[in-house]
C-alpha cells in the first residue's frame, strides 16, 4: 500500500473513532455481543420466508427496523443507472431485475476486521430463527479475501444492496417498495416512462471514496435455504477532500507538465490508481506520480 491509500486509511480510522462518539446510530464497528444485548437487537419473523433484524426503541418502547452504520472505502458500486441482470429482458420486466449495490473495504486494517467479525456475529443471530441449519452464507454478504488487483493483493469486503426487485413469486412476504426515495435516495433520477429512469446530475460516489453506508439486515427464503441480505438504506460521503475526483483535480493542478484528463479508475488498486495509465508517456507518468505523492503526503 502506498502513501495515497495510507492516508485514506488513516483518515477513515479517525472518522470511525469520531462517529463512535458523536453518532446516535448503531455502529457495526462496536456491535459485539455485549453491544447487541445493550442495543436490544433481536430477530422478528415477518412471514414464513422473511425475518428482519429489529431493535427496541428505548424512548418509545416500540420495535423498529435496526439500521446499522458501516464505514469503508468503495471497492465497487452499481448506482443509478442500474445494472440489468439480463440484457434480453423486454421493457415490461426491466424493473424486476435492477439493483443498486455498494461494496466497501478497508485494505486489511484492524478496524475493518472488527466490522467483519461483528457482521458475522449479527449474521449468526438469524440461525436461531431458521430451522434445520438452512442458513447459508452468500458472497454478497461477506467475501473473504477478495482480489483487488491480482492474486497477491486480497482484502475482505462487505456488500450492501438496495431493496432488490425480483419476480413476485420470489418476494412473498416482503414489503412492496415503490420507485421512490428508497430506490432513488440521492434524488438523481427522473422518470422517462413506465420502465426507465435517467440521471439528472452526476453521481458523486466513485471507487476509492470514503463513505458511510447505513443498512438493515433481512433473511429471505431461497430455493429451500435461507440467506441474509444487507439492505442499503443510505450512503453518505465522509470526506470530500479525498474523493477520487477531487484528488485528480488537485494532482493535475500540482503537476508542472500538462497532463490530459484521465478516466477515473474502474477498480480499486493497491497502489496509486492515477499512475501507470497506458496512454501516458514515461515523462507524464513520472510527473503525475510526483504530484500525486505530494497531494497524498
Amino acid at each position: 500500500m502506498d502513501t495515497f491509500y495510507d492516508k485514506k486509511s488513516r483518515i477513515l480510522n479517525e472518522l470511525i473513532a469520531e462517529q463512535m462518539h458523536t453518532s446516535s446510530s448503531l455502529q457495526m464497528y462496536s456491535m459485539d455481543m455485549e453491544a447487541v444485548v445493550k442495543s436490544r437487537l433481536s430477530i422478528a419473523k415477518e412471514s414464513e420466508v422473511v425475518s428482519k433484524l429489529i431493535r427496541k426503541n428505548e424512548h418509545t418502547g416500540k420495535t423498529e427496523e435496526a439500521i446499522i452504520a458501516f464505514q469503508g472505502i468503495i471497492l465497487a458500486c452499481i448506482l443509478p443507472l442500474f445494472e440489468i441482470k439480463n440484457q434480453c429482458l423486454d421493457d415490461s420486466k426491466w424493473l424486476s431485475h435492477i439493483q443498486q449495490s455498494v461494496t466497501i473495504t478497508r485494505l486489511g486494517l484492524d478496524t475493518f476486521k472488527q466490522i467483519i467479525a461483528n457482521s458475522r456475529h449479527t449474521y449468526s443471530m438469524f440461525s436461531c430463527y431458521i430451522p434445520n441449519t438452512k442458513l447459508v452464507a452468500i458472497s454478497e454478504f461477506i467475501v473473504k479475501d477478495k482480489s483487488l488487483l491480482d492474486n497477491t493483493n486480497k482484502n475482505a469486503t462487505i456488500t450492501a444492496s438496495n431493496c432488490f426487485f425480483t419476480p413476485i413469486k420470489q418476494t412473498a412476504g416482503l414489503t412492496t417498495v415503490d420507485i421512490g426515495t428508497e430506490l432513488n435516495h440521492c434524488r438523481s433520477l427522473v422518470k422517462v416512462d413506465n420502465a426507465n429512469y435517467k440521471p439528472t446530475s452526476p453521481i458523486i460516489f466513485q471507487i476509492g471514496d470514503i463513505v458511510k453506508l447505513q443498512a438493515s439486515l433481512i433473511s429471505i427464503s431461497s430455493k429451500g435455504n435461507y440467506t441474509v441480505k444487507i439492505i442499503l438504506r443510505s450512503l453518505v460521503l465522509l470526506n470530500r477532500e479525498l474523493t477520487m475526483e477531487a484528488t485528480l483535480a488537485r494532482m493535475l493542478v500540482a503537476s508542472s507538465q500538462p497532463v490530459s484528463m484521465m478516466p477515473l479508475p474502474q477498480c480499486l488498486k493497491c497502489h496509486n490508481p492515477y499512475v501507470g495509465h497506458g496512454n501516458l508517456c514515461k515523462g507524464h507518468k513520472n510527473a503525475v506520480k510526483e504530484a500525486a505523492d505530494k497531494v497524498a503526503g
